[in-house]
């Protein structure tokens, strides 16, 4: 039978990003004020707060356990361990099962997997997603695109052109919009890119 706690709609999903580069370090789920809590945190979570400090995104609000779980799932395995060399995400585990991250068993991951299925299924929950997904996020294809296209327009498979980054760099400029803005108006992963080419880290050539 499963616990109460699981169809109530009280829990968040949240990020926690870099404040230095806009970059996702950490997802989490919890209560309204889990997002906020620096206590119950992991040594890499507080050597990145204690260097660069934290921005907190609530990504979605008024989820069940259940719902929680499955987003939490599907955003560290798309943003990717630093641990296990595969991103910038300082969780310890692959989500799933709360704040404290304890490892799942066997028997755990059956039940989180017909508790995925059931989620899925819900109109409800499918709405969420869809709503929460809205101009958020780009796909691992665009990432990787991304990742060559900041050496410079000669890259084999560069995303953005010259005229592209001296209008972004115009539009910026001129004010009345922010990096991140200009990143998904451009396609582009994440608003540290963005910040490079304003600042010339990246395309100093033009």
């Amino acid at each position: 039978m499963i616990n109460d706690t699981l169809i109530k709609n009280d829990t968040v999903l949240y990020f926690h990003r870099r404040k230095d580069t806009g970059e996702v370090f950490y997802v989490g789920i919890g209560e309204k004020c889990r997002p906020y809590w620096t206590h119950d945190r992991n040594n890499f979570w507080h050597k990145v707060v204690k260097k660069v400090g934290y921005d907190v995104e609530i990504i979605y609000t008024d989820l069940t356990w259940n719902e929680a779980c499955i987003l939490e799932i599907k955003y560290i395995k798309q943003f990717g361990r630093r641990d296990l060399g595969l991103g910038n995400l300082v969780n310890m585990t692959d989500g799933g099962e709360g704040a404290k991250g304890a490892i799942r068993s066997k028997e755990t991951r059956k039940k989180m997997s017909i508790l995925k299925q059931n989620t899925i299924n819900s109109e409800e929950t499918r709405k969420k997603i869809s709503i929460g997904n809205k101009g958020k996020f780009v796909s691992l294809e665009t990432r990787k695109k991304q990742s060559i296209a900041q050496q410079g327009e000669c890259g084999s498979a560069s995303k953005l052109t010259k005229a592209d980054v001296l209008s972004i760099r115009k539009k910026y400029s001129e004010g009345g919009i922010t990096q991140l803005q200009l990143s998904t108006m451009y396609s582009v992963v994440s608003r540290v890119s963005i910040s490079d080419i304003i600042t010339r880290r990246t395309w100093k050539h033009i």
